[in-house]
């Protein structure tokens, strides 16, 4: 299956650095359940990805096809023109080993879902900042 041949991939050091970065922030439980019991890394290819507009041929063709980010994440060298193709394989397997595939059905459901996500760094940020000023750590 897809997800046994990328469980055979190497995790690099890089990967391990940045997952427990992701772990030890506020980010959806989704996401860091995953990312902390040792996921592979198609898992946190596909849950650190977001596809949109899937079925607007005007997104495809100004996007370049990569309104398929989970697909393209997971096969970057694939024709953008077959990431459409293989999207329902793809989230099939996500649905058998209960793995979080997430698709907006336009492109206003992912902007609005990248400003909601904006706001949560700003918050996290405004925090460590007011830390940093009165000179005591961040809870975790």
């Amino acid at each position: 299956s897809i997800q046994a041949a990328a469980d055979n991939l190497p995790t690099t050091a890089k990967s391990e650095n940045r997952q427990q970065q992701l772990s030890s922030s506020n980010l959806d439980p989704n996401i860091t359940n995953s990312l902390n019991n040792n996921s592979s890394w198609s898992v946190s290819q596909i849950e650190t990805s977001n596809n949109f507009a899937p079925r607007s041929t005007f997104w495809h063709v100004l996007s370049n096809g990569l309104n398929y980010q989970i697909e393209h994440h997971l096969f970057p060298s694939l024709n953008h023109h077959h990431l459409s193709l293989i999207a329902p394989v793809v989230r099939e397997c996500c649905e058998e080993y209960g793995v979080n595939y997430v698709s907006y059905k336009n492109f206003s459901e992912i902007w609005s879902a990248t400003l909601n996500w904006l706001r949560v760094v700003a918050a996290e940020e405004e925090e460590e900042e007011e830390c940093k000023t009165r000179g005591i750590e961040k809870p975790n």
